[in-house]
C-alpha cells in the first residue's frame, strides 16, 4: 500500500475532498489529483489558497505541497 502524502492525510482529517479543493482553486479534479499524488507540481497561488483553507503555515508548505510524505 502506498503511503499517503501529508496533504492527503490533512484533507482526510479535515473532511475536505479533492473536488472541494478543485473548486476553491478554480481547477479540475484531475488537476488536483495529479498534484496531491505528486505527479505534477502545485503553483504558489494554489499553495496560498489551499494553505489558508487548511491553515497550513507558509513555513510548512514544502512539507505538504512538495516533499511531505506522512510517516506510517
Amino acid at each position: 500500500m502506498a503511503k499517503k502524502s501529508k496533504l492527503q492525510t490533512l484533507l482526510f482529517a479535515r473532511d475536505i475532498t479533492q473536488p472541494e479543493i478543485a473548486e476553491a482553486i478554480d481547477k479540475g479534479t484531475s488537476y488536483v489529483s495529479h498534484r496531491v499524488t505528486g505527479k505534477k507540481p502545485w503553483t504558489t497561488k494554489d499553495m496560498e489558497i489551499i494553505g489558508k483553507i487548511l491553515e497550513i503555515p507558509r513555513e510548512e508548505w514544502l512539507d505538504y505541497f512538495i516533499s511531505g510524505r506522512a510517516e506510517q
